[in-house]
C-alpha cells in the first residue's frame, strides 16, 4: 500500500488535490475512497468517490480541497462491508509526504522532459525559491522525467501556473488530452521544440496546439530579440547560422522574431495559451547561455527575488489594505453574495455605540442611582443584574428584529465561451443563509434546459462542486490560523454527483458553495470583426443567448467598445438576441479601455500665474467595499488591463483564471455583460427546489479578430 499527496507533497489551499493510492484487492469489490481535510470554517469536508474493482493490484486518484492553511489530511479506502483497506493521516510539514501547505500566490511550475538536477542547464529547476516575507510569493519547480508521467485528469493541473514540455519522449494520448482541456481552462503551456522534429510531429499535441510547424526549417542569423528576454547583455553561443521549425499561427503575438520569423510565438486556446519556442532549451545554443536562467524566468513571469526595502514597502501596502477585510477580488465578489437585503443588521459602530451606553448604565449612572438618588450603595446588587438582564432581553429581541426567520438564497453565475475552439464553462456560487442551526442537503443541478442547446453533449461536462471560501486572514478564511475549536462537524461532498449532505449551517450565518462544468459546446454569438489596428475595429455581431444583454462592453486592444443613447451616458443600450450589431455604426462609441474600467474624467484646472487652462485625467478611487456584482466582475474579467492591484489595491489569485486581459494581448475580443435569463444551475435543498432571493448572471465571449496589416508584436509585462 503507497499514498502519493499532490504534486510530491505539494498542496496549495483552495485547489483540487490528486491523492492517488494504490493498494490490493483480495477479491472484488465496490469500494469508496474517502478523502478529508478542514474547509474554512474549521469543519471536515469529506470528498467521497466510489468504484467497482476486480481482484489484484489496484491504482485509485481521487479529489479534495484543504480550506486551511494548517488542515491536516486523512484518507481511507472502504469496501462494501465497511472493511478498510488502505487509511493514513498526514499533518503539513511533519510528514514526509506532506510539505507545508502552499498559498494561493505560490507560483507552481511543472516541467516533462527537461533533464532533472538542481544544476540542470536548463535553468528551471533553479527557480525554485521560499517566500521571503508575508507579502512574498514561493516559487515550486516540480520535475517529471516524461510526459508520460504526467496526470491524465485536468484536476490534477488545477493548482499549477505554468507546464514546460520539452525533449523527444513520446506523449501520451491521454495526457495530451488533459493539457488541452486544462488549458482550455484557462492553463498556460510551453513547449520547447526538440532538434529533431519526427518525434514531434507524430505527437497527439499536434492534433490541437494552436501553433503549427512548417515543413521547412528556416536558417536564422540573429537570435537577439531572445537576448532581450533575458532582460541580460550575454550573447547566446550560436555558430551564427541555426535551422529552426518555422512557426505558424492564425492568432497570438511573436515574442520574439528574427525579421518576419518568430522564434517565440504565443498563441491563445479556448481561454488558456500555448508559448512555443522554435529552439530545444536542453541542447545547443541555448544550453550553455548565461542569460538562460533570467531567459526562463521571464518566460513564465516570475517576479526577481524582492529586496528589503522592497518586501517591507509591500508588507505596508498590504496591511494597508486588510484594514477593510478584503484584500482579494474573490473576497469582495463573494461579499457580495453574503448581502441579504432582508437582513438588515447594524453597523460595527452601532455596536460600539450601544456597548458604551450599556458601561456608562452600569458604571457611572448606577453609582449615582444607588448613592444619590435611594441611598442605598448595597442595592447595585440587586440594580447591576436588573441592567444587564434588560439588555440582555433588548439584544434578544434586536436580533430577531434586525435578522429574518425566512431562509434565503442568493446565487451568481459565470458564463463563458470561446467561440474558436467553441470551449464553453460555467461556475455557479450559491450563498445559503439560515435562520436555524441546520445540517443542510445541497444539490446542484445544471446546466438548465435553457443552456443544454450551447453544450454539444452534456454527457461530457465534467462537473464539480466544492465548499467556497476567501483567501483571507478572518473567521472564515482560508488563510486564519487555527486553534482550539468547539464544534467541529464533519460533512460529505459528492462533487461528481454535485451533491453535499449534512453541510452544517449555523443560526443566522451563511454558507458558500460553488459548483462548475466545462466541456465542448456551440458559440451563441455570430461575429465578424476585423481590425487595421488600435482602435479600428469593424465588423458585426449577433448573438443567440437565451435573454437580454445589459451592461454590456465589447473589449479589443486598448479600446472598449458599445452601444449608447447619447456620448455623455456611459451605459450601454439593451442588446436583445437576434439583433445584429454594427460594431462602427453612428450610436457606438468606442473609448480607451482603461478609462472606461477605472471610470476615468478629465479635469479642467486653471494654470497658476498664467493665462488659460490645462486637463488632467483622474481616476476614480476603486471602492474594496463595494456590493455591486456587476462592477467586482468586470473588473475580475480585465483585472490586468485596468492595472491590476496598482489599481483595484486588491490581489487577485483565487479567480486568476477569469481574468481575460491575456486574451485581448493575444489579439482577441472579449464581450462582457449581464443577461436576462434563467439560473444555469437548478439548486436542491434537502430534495426541494430553491428559488434564488437574489440571481445575477454574466457571460464572457472570446471572439476572433481578423488583423490586417502589421502583424502584432508586443511584448508582455513580465514584471508584475
Amino acid at each position: 500500500m503507497s499514498w502519493e499527496l499532490g504534486w510530491d507533497g505539494l498542496v496549495v489551499v483552495g485547489r483540487w488535490t490528486p491523492v492517488t493510492v494504490t493498494f490490493t484487492l483480495p477479491q472484488p469489490d465496490d469500494c469508496r475512497l474517502e478523502l478529508s481535510a478542514l474547509d474554512a470554517e474549521g469543519h471536515t469536508a469529506t470528498f467521497v468517490t466510489t468504484q467497482s474493482f476486480p481482484a489484484g493490484e489496484q491504482r485509485w486518484t481521487g479529489y479534495l480541497q484543504c480550506g486551511r492553511i494548517d488542515s491536516p489530511l486523512s484518507a481511507r479506502v472502504l469496501g462494501r462491508d465497511g472493511r478498510v483497506y488502505a487509511e493514513s493521516v498526514w499533518r503539513p510539514g511533519q510528514s514526509d509526504q506532506l510539505r507545508p501547505l502552499s498559498k494561493l500566490a505560490d507560483r507552481v511550475i511543472v516541467t516533462a522532459g527537461l533533464p532533472p538536477g538542481s544544476e540542470g542547464p536548463h535553468g528551471f529547476d533553479r527557480l525554485s525559491r521560499p517566500a521571503q516575507g508575508l507579502s512574498d510569493a514561493a516559487v515550486h519547480v516540480i520535475a517529471r522525467e516524461s510526459p508520460a508521467l504526467l496526470p491524465t485528469d485536468p484536476r490534477s493541473y488545477d493548482c499549477l501556473h505554468w507546464v514546460v514540455l520539452a525533449g523527444t519522449a513520446p506523449m501520451p494520448e491521454d495526457v495530451s488530452e488533459a493539457l488541452r482541456n486544462w488549458v482550455a481552462d484557462g492553463g498556460r503551456l510551453i513547449v520547447s521544440l526538440p532538434k529533431d522534429l519526427a518525434a514531434f510531429r507524430s505527437s497527439p499535441l499536434q492534433n490541437w496546439l494552436p501553433v503549427r510547424i512548417g515543413d521547412e526549417p528556416i536558417a536564422v542569423l540573429n537570435l537577439g530579440e531572445l537576448e532581450r528576454l533575458a532582460g541580460r547583455s550575454i550573447r547566446i553561443p550560436s555558430s551564427g547560422r541555426e535551422l529552426v521549425p518555422r512557426l505558424m499561427a492564425e492568432e497570438g503575438v511573436a515574442l520574439a522574431s528574427s525579421r518576419d520569423d518568430p522564434l517565440l510565438l504565443r498563441a491563445p486556446y479556448g481561454f488558456g495559451e500555448v508559448t512555443v519556442l522554435g529552439l530545444d532549451i536542453t541542447q545547443p545554443p541555448l544550453e550553455k547561455w548565461g542569460g538562460l536562467r533570467d531567459f526562463v524566468r521571464n518566460l513564465v513571469e516570475i517576479a526577481p527575488e524582492p529586496t528589503g526595502a522592497a518586501t517591507s514597502r509591500t508588507t505596508h501596502r498590504m496591511g494597508q489594505l486588510t484594514s477593510t477585510g478584503i484584500s482579494d477580488l474573490a473576497s469582495q465578489s463573494q461579499a457580495c453574495l453574503d448581502h441579504f437585503p432582508a437582513v438588515d443588521r447594524p453597523s460595527l459602530w452601532w455596536s460600539m455605540l450601544w456597548m458604551l451606553v450599556l458601561l456608562a448604565v452600569v458604571g457611572p449612572l448606577d453609582y449615582v442611582l444607588v448613592h444619590y438618588v435611594i441611598r442605598r450603595p448595597h442595592a447595585t446588587w440587586v440594580t447591576l443584574p436588573v441592567w444587564l438582564v434588560a439588555a440582555a432581553v433588548l439584544a434578544a429581541q434586536s436580533s430577531d428584529a434586525w435578522n429574518t426567520t425566512e431562509a434565503h438564497w442568493n446565487q451568481l453565475d459565470v458564463v463563458d465561451v470561446d467561440t474558436r475552439t467553441g470551449r464553453f464553462r460555467a461556475q455557479t456560487w450559491g450563498t445559503h443563509y439560515s435562520p436555524a442551526n441546520r445540517r443542510e442537503n445541497l444539490k446542484v443541478r445544471g446546466p438548465a434546459h435553457d443552456w443544454t442547446a450551447l453544450v454539444s453533449n452534456t454527457d461530457s461536462l465534467r462537473p464539480r462542486l466544492s465548499w467556497s471560501a476567501i483567501p483571507e486572514t478572518a473567521f472564515g478564511g482560508m488563510y486564519r490560523p487555527g486553534g482550539t475549536e468547539w464544534g467541529r462537524t464533519e460533512y460529505r461532498v459528492f462533487s461528481d454527483r454535485q451533491q453535499l449532505e449534512g453541510l452544517p449551517v449555523l443560526q443566522w450565518s451563511s454558507r458558500t458553495i460553488a459548483a462548475e462544468w466545462s466541456g465542448e459546446g456551440h458559440a451563441p454569438i455570430v461575429s465578424d470583426l476585423h481590425s487595421t489596428g488600435l482602435g479600428r475595429l469593424t465588423g458585426s455581431l449577433r448573438h443567440e443567448l437565451p435573454g437580454e444583454l445589459t451592461d454590456w462592453i465589447l473589449a479589443a486592444g486598448n479600446r472598449a467598445y458599445r452601444r449608447q443613447a447619447v456620448r455623455e451616458i456611459e451605459t450601454s443600450l439593451p442588446w436583445p438576441p437576434g439583433e445584429t450589431w454594427q460594431v462602427d455604426d453612428s450610436q457606438t462609441y468606442q473609448r480607451e479601455l482603461k478609462g472606461v474600467l477605472t471610470r476615468s474624467v478629465v479635469l479642467r484646472d486653471p494654470r497658476e500665474g498664467k493665462s488659460g487652462e490645462q486637463y488632467r485625467t483622474a481616476e476614480t478611487r476603486y471602492d474594496p467595499l463595494s456590493r455591486d456584482p456587476a462592477l467586482v466582475w468586470e473588473l475580475l474579467t480585465f483585472h490586468e488591463a485596468a492595472g491590476g492591484s496598482n489599481y483595484t489595491t486588491l490581489a487577485n489569485h483565487l479567480l486568476a483564471d477569469h481574468d481575460l486581459s491575456r486574451q485581448l494581448q493575444l489579439g482577441r475580443a472579449v464581450l462582457f455583460g449581464r443577461l436576462s435569463a434563467p439560473p444555469v444551475a437548478a439548486v436542491e435543498r434537502s430534495g426541494e427546489a430553491v428559488a434564488p432571493t437574489r440571481h445575477d448572471l454574466f457571460v464572457r465571449i472570446v471572439l476572433p479578430v481578423r488583423h490586417t496589416g502589421e502583424v502584432l508584436r508586443v511584448l508582455p509585462r513580465f514584471e508584475k
